[in-house]
C-alpha cells in the first residue's frame, strides 16, 4: 500500500499533535507543580 504526499503530512501531524500531549502531561504539569510548591513553601 503506498501512501500519498498529503497522508504523510497526516502522520507527521499527528505525531507532533501526541508528542505535545505527551510532553505537556509528563514534563510541564510535574514541574508547574513543583514550582507552586516551592512557592507556597518560601512565602511560608
Amino acid at each position: 500500500m503506498r501512501l500519498r504526499i498529503h497522508q504523510y503530512g497526516e502522520l507527521i501531524g499527528i505525531f507532533l499533535l501526541l508528542a505535545s500531549t505527551a510532553m505537556q502531561l509528563f514534563y510541564l504539569e510535574p514541574l508547574k507543580r513543583e514550582v507552586d510548591w516551592r512557592m507556597v513553601a518560601f512565602n511560608i
